[in-house]
Parts: structure tokens; C-alpha cells; sequence
């Protein structure tokens, strides 16, 4: 019931926001939003986790697209029947230790 009566709100913010902010500008300004919300009421708040997980999202599907490509490297003609659940483990897990600087060649 609260963010149904707080939605009319947020689309009125929404409809101030400047066209053309670079990505950092438009973090400080729902950081700024949200901040003066909270000094008034705070019926913003109730958005907010639904703003950040949206602001993280990456712009283009370039990394999914990278990790979906590796697995021709997993499933091979001798590996070809692995279960899907052990292919997903394995690409996770390569992708993990990518990031933490190890090397498999």
C-alpha cells in the first residue's frame, strides 16, 4: 500500500531528472534525491533497493557474453556430456579464479 501511494511520487522525480547525465552524475543525483526524501518523509526509501540493483546492471551484455563463449572451451567433443549443473560450476569457477589473477592455459 505504501509504494502504491509513493509511486505517483517517484514518477514526478523521475520526470525532473536532467536529460543527458554521464553515469556517475546520475548516481549523486538519486543519492541527492534521496537524501533531501529522507529529511521529509522518506517515501522514496522504499525504492531504493530497487534503484541501486538497477543502476548496477551493466549497459551492454558484453561480460555475460564472454562467460557464455568460455564454456566451448569446458564442452568439448570429449566432454560432451557433462550435466548442465557441472558445466555452470566449472565456468563459475574458472571466471573465479580469472579474477583473482590465477592463470590456466
Amino acid at each position: 500500500t505504501q509504494m502504491k501511494t509513493a509511486f505517483p511520487f517517484l514518477l514526478q522525480k523521475l520526470k525532473s531528472v536532467p536529460e543527458g547525465l554521464a553515469d556517475d552524475s546520475v548516481l549523486k543525483w538519486w543519492s541527492s534525491t534521496f537524501e533531501a526524501d529522507s529529511k521529509v518523509g522518506g517515501s522514496l526509501q522504499l525504492f531504493r533497493p530497487s534503484v541501486r540493483l538497477f543502476l548496477s546492471m551493466p549497459a551492454g551484455g558484453a561480460p555475460s557474453e564472454c562467460v557464455f563463449s568460455s564454456t566451448t572451451d569446458i564442452v568439448t567433443k570429449k566432454r560432451n556430456r557433462l550435466s548442465e549443473e557441472t558445466v555452470e560450476q566449472l565456468t563459475v569457477m574458472r571466471h573465479f579464479f580469472r579474477l583473482q589473477g590465477f592463470q590456466f592455459s
